[in-house]
């Protein structure tokens, strides 16, 4: 994993609701869950298997 990948920035929803941002280890920890669960959250399996109000994580911009 690159320095940059560790730095970046992610905000988990719950359908619209924000629960919180970090890195994915911070997140990972927040929600109890391990680093590669946030990591299967992010791809389009996940997003086809749940509906909309579903956990999401979501790569913040780094503007």
């Amino acid at each position: 994993m690159s320095t940059l990948e560790k730095n970046k920035i992610y905000a988990a929803y719950r359908g619209e609701e924000y629960l919180t941002d970090g890195t994915k280890e911070e997140l990972a920890q927040y929600l109890g869950v391990k680093r590669t669960t946030i990591q299967f959250y992010m791809t389009p399996s996940w997003l086809k298997r749940t509906s909309e109000r579903a956990l999401r994580i979501v790569a913040l911009d780094d503007e």
